[in-house]
């Protein structure tokens, strides 16, 4: 039991590097540290409210993120099209692609939505 807590442990301080580090994702692997460890101990020391508490900060996050990525979109010159492909990237990349996606995924899609408007690599790419 003491090898699982030590993992878990080292698996949230990677998580809470990530929280900072935009290669890792920080806040689903804390949250998959506590589920996996929760069914690792039998739910004996994480309980459902906790466990909901945390998958509720976990969804809040990741709506915060999405929110950056299209106000930086938006910042940056980008057009709806843009933002709309941010947005579609973002939850594409997270879905097929995780960890990676999260990161690739908004930019990827608003790099797209753009060049779909434009038709300009260049201007899309800024």
């Amino acid at each position: 039991m003491d090898i699982i807590r030590a993992i878990a442990v080292l698996a949230v301080i990677i998580g809470l590097i990530g929280t900072v580090a935009p290669i890792l994702p920080g806040v689903i692997l804390i949250f998959f540290v506590i589920l996996v460890y929760g069914i690792f101990t039998g739910f004996a020391e994480i309980t459902a409210g906790y466990l909901f508490f945390a998958l509720t900060l976990t969804v809040f996050s990741q709506f915060i993120e999405y929110g950056a990525s299209v106000l930086g979109t938006k910042r940056f010159g980008g057009s709806k099209a843009g933002i709309i492909g941010a947005i579609a990237g973002g939850i594409i990349g997270l879905i097929t692609m995780w960890p990676v996606g999260i990161i690739i995924g908004p930019a990827t899609g608003a790099v797209v939505g753009e060049l779909l408007v434009t038709k300009n690599l260049q201007k899309s790419l800024r």
